[in-house]
């Protein structure tokens, strides 16, 4: 499954895999500490091939990705 992010600079589509985010978020959340682990929010700060990083934050995509970070990489923890 993939997401397809757009570069607020060039305007150039991008398409991001789950798995790709899942890699990077589960290595990010095994380096937090067990008393943060409750609080951890998912972020998709994404650079594209002009330089531009994105941060992809609106009210659906961190809809999208939070529900996808808790049951794919938060709950193996719980």
């Amino acid at each position: 499954m993939h997401i397809k992010l757009k570069c607020s600079a060039c305007g150039d589509s991008m398409s991001v895999a789950f798995s790709q985010l899942y890699t990077i978020w589960k290595t990010g959340y095994e380096k937090v500490s067990d008393s943060q682990k409750t609080n951890v929010r998912a972020t998709a700060r994404v650079k594209c091939h002009c330089g531009n990083k994105d941060n992809y934050n609106s009210p659906m995509l961190s809809y999208v990705f939070q529900l996808i970070f808790n049951e794919l990489v938060k709950n193996q923890y719980v």
